[in-house]
This record gives C-alpha cells, sequence and structure tokens, in this order.
C-alpha cells in the first residue's frame, strides 16, 4: 500500500486534502452516431481506421495506439460533481463542480463505431474536515456517507448535431475511486496490478 500523501493547508487540523484516482472501465456512449453527423470530430474516423486495421491483423502495434489515446483523451472531460452525491456532507468541503486537471486513456475499442468505448484514469483532489489516512479509512467513510464515483463523470467536449451531449459513461458506468495516494504513486487499477504481478512472475520462471 503507497504511503499516504496529506496536504494541510493549517498548522493543524483541517482542511485535509488527499489525492484520488477515478477509473473508468470500458464506458460506452449512448449512442452510436453516423460518420456524417455533425459535431463528430474527423480524427475519430481515422483513429478508427488505424485501430480496425490493426483489428483484423490481431496485432497490437503500441506506437499506433500511443497515437490514438491522445487524440481521444483531447476530446474529453471528467468532472467532480458533488451534487450527484446523496446529501450535502460537512466533511467533504466541495461546494462546486470542478473539472479534474489529469486525464489519461488507456485503451480503446472501436468495434462497435466511431466513438471508442474507453478505459481511462482521471486524478483529483479532495478537501475533508476530517482525516482520512489510508483506504480502509475512505470505505468507512464512503460507507456512512455516499460513494464518490457517484460524483465522478466522464463526457466528450463536442456535440453531435449541434445539441446532443455525449457521456462516455452512459451504458457502463463502471467507474471507481482508489485512493488517497501518494503524490508520486501512479494509480494501479487491481487489473494492472495481477498483469504486473502475472508479467514478474514470467520474467523469473
Amino acid at each position: 500500500m503507497p504511503t499516504l500523501a496529506v496536504a494541510q493547508t493549517g498548522i493543524a487540523g483541517p482542511p485535509y486534502t488527499y489525492r484520488f484516482m477515478g477509473h473508468l472501465k470500458w464506458g460506452r456512449p449512448h449512442r452510436q452516431p453516423s460518420a456524417e453527423d455533425l459535431g463528430l470530430p474527423p480524427e475519430f474516423l481515422t483513429c478508427r481506421d488505424s485501430w480496425l486495421k490493426m483489428a483484423v491483423r490481431r496485432k497490437w502495434q503500441r506506437k499506433e495506439l500511443a497515437k490514438i489515446y491522445p487524440v481521444v483523451a483531447n476530446q474529453l472531460e471528467c468532472q467532480f460533481v458533488p451534487d450527484n452525491l446523496r446529501d450535502r456532507f460537512a466533511t467533504l468541503l466541495v461546494d462546486e463542480c470542478f473539472s479534474c486537471p489529469v486525464l489519461e486513456v488507456t485503451a480503446v475499442d472501436f468495434l462497435e463505431g466511431p466513438i471508442p468505448t474507453i478505459c481511462a484514469k482521471t486524478f483529483f483532489e479532495l478537501p475533508f474536515s476530517v482525516e482520512i489516512p489510508n483506504r480502509d479509512a475512505l470505505v468507512a467513510w464512503q460507507e456512512t456517507n455516499d460513494f464518490l464515483d457517484r460524483a465522478v463523470t466522464f463526457s466528450y467536449i463536442f456535440s453531435l448535431n449541434e445539441d446532443e451531449e455525449v457521456v462516455a459513461d452512459g451504458l457502463n458506468r463502471g467507474i471507481n475511486v482508489y485512493g488517497p495516494l501518494a503524490p508520486d504513486d501512479p494509480g494501479r487499477t487491481y487489473e494492472e496490478e495481477v498483469v504486473g504481478v502475472v508479467k514478474r512472475a514470467l520474467k523469473k520462471s
């Protein structure tokens, strides 16, 4: 378990600011547009052509995927929306919606259409009036209050046909929040940890 990083704005006492990661696992849009729909970024069609060629060959090229991921990420936004939580809590010192400053796409699937099904990570900080020293404390806080993943939303910054918002996690709300994280913690999901263990075991064998 990574060591905790607590940023205290005062000499002692609250607020306590903690770093978290939100992970979207295979989020889909509500619907797939046609290539002619207004507002669809043309670079998505180029990315899809490249992805489908790799899918047909069943050969995934890291360099090509590394070009696709930032193109998709540049069209994404992640927000923390406290109004989505069940109640207003005195211990979570966030009143207004804010955009998460760091967002990374880690996997894409264009099989269903020009807007990909995606896996993505986002990192953000939250201030509390109480200490949350470790992962167990976060679990206890959420069970008493509400689950932070309810407040994390992924959506695209473009609109289809000028007024249709495109939500990235519309059909499969597979969002998990990990934390609190140390400043240098890259935020590894459970799946990544398992893959890492398998790779290390194969190298030793």
